[in-house]
């Protein structure tokens, strides 16, 4: 198993009070501008191809409903859509991946 995921998944294991998600790289900031989620976003991506955890796909759907959610993110209906569809896919392989 990759060495990050495994000790997250055992320092969730021995820490029942830690959140979730320990690692602040996967949180969603609120000053995160649309340019950088689309980056972490595409990280993740490129993240996941390597180690599919549930963990990584719920990142990458907070941050696409942020993206959406983003004041400042103007690409157009289509755009928009397709980023909607993105997340309705991540969210299917984050459910996957959990079960």
């Amino acid at each position: 198993m990759w060495p990050v995921i495994s000790r997250i998944k055992k320092n969730t294991r021995e820490n029942k009070n830690m959140s979730k998600n320990p690692y602040p790289i996967f949180s969603v900031s609120s000053q995160d501008q649309p340019e950088h989620l689309q980056m972490k976003i595409k990280m993740f991506i490129r993240l996941y191809s390597r180690h599919q955890a549930a963990m990584i796909a719920d990142a990458i759907v907070q941050h696409l409903c942020a993206l959406l959610a983003h004041n400042d993110f103007n690409d157009g209906a289509t755009q928009r859509c397709q980023y909607r569809a993105l997340e309705m896919h991540w969210r299917c392989l984050a459910w996957n991946a959990r079960n």
